[in-house]
C-alpha cells in the first residue's frame, strides 16, 4: 500500500517546505536584528529541501520500481 501512494504523489515535504522557507526568510528580514531571531533557518531549510528532493527522486526512480517488480531482496544499502 505504501508503494502505491508514494510514487509520483507530492509528499508533505514537497508541499510544505517552500512555505516554511518563505516564512523563515520573512522572519529573518523583519526580526533579523533581534538576538532570538533564528538566523540561518531559511538557508538550512533550503539545504534540507535539496537533500530531501535528491533522496526522494532516488526512491522514486530506483527503489520503488525495484520493490514493485519483486526485487526487494536486492534493495539494501544506500542508493547512489
Amino acid at each position: 500500500l505504501a508503494l502505491e501512494t508514494t510514487g509520483s504523489r507530492p509528499t508533505v515535504h514537497r508541499e510544505q517546505l517552500p512555505e516554511l522557507m518563505r516564512l523563515a526568510r520573512r522572519v529573518e528580514q523583519v526580526h533579523g536584528e533581534r538576538q532570538d531571531c533564528p538566523a540561518g533557518l531559511a538557508d538550512h531549510l533550503t539545504e534540507m529541501q535539496q537533500e530531501l528532493e535528491s533522496h526522494m527522486q532516488k526512491e522514486e526512480q530506483v527503489l520503488f520500481p525495484m520493490l514493485r517488480s519483486g526485487r526487494g531482496a536486492m534493495a539494501f544499502g544506500p542508493i547512489s
